[in-house]
């Protein structure tokens, strides 16, 4: 789901990831398990509702609410407007204010083509390809599939995603990142970020939908704590590599650590997301920025295979802001 303009070249996800961060924010507002669990949603009664920057919250009665006095507004059409999962907890779209951002300025329209349009690039069969690497997929890939799919309550796609994803795990039960497009395992081992990505998908599928996913996002977590956290605190940015002496700033995801704790009653996490601040407070610079690679002291470091982009701000880097305003924007 978170990759904007950088420094550097193109990497093939940037499209994805900024769509991910994109619908995140606009399609539910509040997670489901960690906002409001009546099922509540805009527009139930058939009108679309209409905000302007006054930023009032959304009722549910699908009453027209303009508040902006020709400002830029949000519109918001109900459920019903769009073909999706029926019979879901939080169907598309949701338009729960946080308790400490503002409402974008969004069009549910706009979302919905944007996932339609994301569908049809990049969504071949059961996975998230990459059309300029050779139709290959990577974890990555798959865990934003799987957080933009359960947001827009598309529980088809969403399944379908999952089920490659399990069929493609190392003996950590942790996805393979990178997979070839004649589904050979290119690159082995776990991405922690795409790990961290599929196990909260799966909790807010529970939500969602309820069924088993509850029980495979415990799973999850489990695999990721026992095998990509490194003394109790550390997050490792893959199951086979790194530590203290190489992690990811970006891969740092304090809104799920928090959610993590609670669900598993493992209060091991709130250490994580203790380190993850520590280190992203000594790694930032005076423009705010942090490096793609950085040790737990927070000095950048070279990247996998001796990256010498690893030190400096770039792709990576620029999707921390991402998982950090979650964070601030769900819990201050």
């Amino acid at each position: 789901m978170s990759s904007p303009v950088c420094v550097f070249s193109v990497p093939p996800f940037s499209k994805a990831s900024m769509l991910c961060a994109t619908l995140l924010v606009l399609c539910c507002a509040r997670s489901p398990s960690v906002g409001d669990t009546g099922g509540d949603h805009a527009g139930t009664g058939g009108a679309p509702i209409i905000l302007g920057t006054g930023g009032v919250s959304p009722g549910s009665g699908g009453a027209s609410a303009n508040t902006g006095g020709g400002g830029p507004v949000t519109v918001m059409k109900p459920s019903s407007s769009y073909p999706q999962t029926a019979g879901a907890a939080h169907p598309f779209p949701q338009g729960h204010v946080f308790a400490n951002c503002p409402l974008p300025v969004y069009n549910t329209d706009t979302v919905a083509a944007a996932y339609n349009n994301w569908k049809a690039k990049f969504v071949q069969g059961n996975r998230v390809i990459r059309p300029d690497m050779s139709s290959d997929t990577v974890s990555e890939g798959i865990g934003y599939g799987m957080l933009i799919s359960v947001y827009m309550n598309d529980r088809t796609v969403f399944d379908s995603l999952w089920t490659y994803a399990q069929g493609k795990q190392d003996g950590n039960g942790l996805m393979n990142w990178n997979i070839g497009s004649g589904g050979n395992v290119i690159g082995a081992g776990g991405a922690t970020d795409a790990d961290q990505d599929i196990a909260w998908a799966l909790l807010m599928a529970g939500a969602q939908w309820g069924g088993s996913y509850n029980a495979s996002a415990m799973t999850m977590i489990g695999n990721i704590w026992t095998h990509e956290i490194e003394s109790g605190r550390i997050l490792k940015p893959g199951d086979n590599f790194g530590g203290s002496s190489q992690t990811n700033p970006s891969y740092f995801a304090p809104s799920y650590y928090r959610v993590f704790a609670k669900v598993t009653g493992n209060s091991g996490w709130m250490a994580v997301l203790d380190s993850s601040y520590m280190i992203l407070a000594a790694a930032t610079g005076a423009d705010g920025l942090v490096p793609n690679w950085v040790n737990s002291s927070g000095t950048g470091v070279n990247g996998p295979g001796n990256d010498t982009n690893g030190p400096y701000f770039g792709y990576d880097a620029c999707r921390t802001p991402w998982r950090i305003a979650l964070d601030y924007c769900e819990n201050g």
